[in-house]
């Protein structure tokens, strides 16, 4: 019988417990500011942004076996780490929410529209998401990272 394609949640609690973590403080720290769920998206984006910039180049690398913007604009995999810092400091800084909102719809959905389209060519990689200090899988999981941050700035925009 041949295996199905299609796309299913797995999540290996020891692989991905610093994503999980990180998202945990980022969620704790906003909840005890006003309006919370702007600031812990700030301080998920800047915790995120870290890990990339500790490897710039390894990140790039990395970000661009599978990000279709960076595989025809390579620049834009050295521009991620910063456009990060930006949108987290717009969400803390507190008077830009809404377009920090509006461009992190665009970038977060197209990360993972980049994630679906190499997971559907069974494609075995690792996230750039922790830059290259964590080693985690490209996978479903991923997906929900870049989904839900879209969700939360779109929930921002209502």
């Amino acid at each position: 019988m041949a295996k199905k394609d299609k796309l299913t949640l797995t999540i290996d609690l020891k692989t991905y417990l610093p994503l999980i973590v990180i998202v945990m403080l980022a969620l704790i720290a906003g909840w005890a500011m006003t309006p919370w769920m702007p600031k812990a998206m700030g301080i998920f984006l800047l915790f995120l942004a870290q890990f990339k910039l500790f490897d710039l180049e390894g990140f790039a690398k990395g970000f661009g076996e599978y990000d279709l913007i960076t595989k025809k604009f390579p620049i834009y995999g050295y521009a991620y780490p910063f456009i990060e810092v930006a949108l987290g400091l717009m969400y803390l800084e507190g008077t830009h929410v809404r377009l920090a909102a509006c461009l992190t719809l665009i970038v977060m959905l197209s990360g993972a529209y980049s994630i679906t389209i190499a997971l559907s060519k069974k494609k075995k990689l690792n996230c750039a998401c922790m830059g290259t200090l964590l080693k985690l899988p490209l996978g479903s999981i991923s997906i929900v990272e870049n989904v839900g941050m879209s969700v939360m700035a779109a929930m921002i925009l209502l």
